[in-house]
């Protein structure tokens, strides 16, 4: 069975800029017949995994590098550890945040002994501790006073 583009936007998201762009990129094959281009079956499975790579941050690049032969896994370890570096820095820039909400200021050079911006930046960051573990540690305090509580009520003076 052959697809338009029509029923290729329609159906599975991909415009028809996005196929233009793809074949811009070498990534799929230009079309030479006109205007009234069609898609089987491979060639559709083609346009999804280039979408989901394109979704998960691969460039076009890289995206042709793997339709021509390169290793899959190796490309993908590869975003991943991209990824990975990113989350990272995420997770401390939200940190570092959360510290300013918390503490409604700034981390200072002054208020913090560190010689330079990275050591403040990365006192920032591991110096919130969110709400969920406060919590916890207040109910350890609790149940550890309670236990104490016992214990002097049952020591004689």
């Amino acid at each position: 069975m052959k697809y338009k583009v029509k029923w290729i936007e329609d159906h599975m998201s991909i415009t028809r800029n996005m196929i233009r762009r793809y074949e811009k990129k070498g990534v799929i094959l230009r079309n030479e017949k006109g205007k009234d281009r069609e898609f089987d079956e491979d060639d559709l499975i083609q346009l999804w995994n280039i979408r989901v790579m394109v979704s998960l941050g691969f460039s076009l690049d890289d995206v042709k590098e793997v339709l021509c032969g390169s290793n899959l896994r190796e490309v993908s370890e590869k975003r991943l550890r991209a990824l990975n570096e990113e989350y990272r820095d995420l997770q401390g820039k939200i940190n570092f945040l959360n510290v300013v909400k918390t503490t409604g200021e700034m981390p200072s050079c002054f208020k913090v002994s560190a010689n330079n911006f990275e050591e403040i930046y990365n006192l920032g960051l591991i110096q919130y501790v969110s709400p969920f573990e406060r919590a916890k540690d207040i109910w350890s305090l609790m149940d550890m006073l309670r236990l104490y509580k016992c214990q002097l009520k049952n020591v004689q003076f």
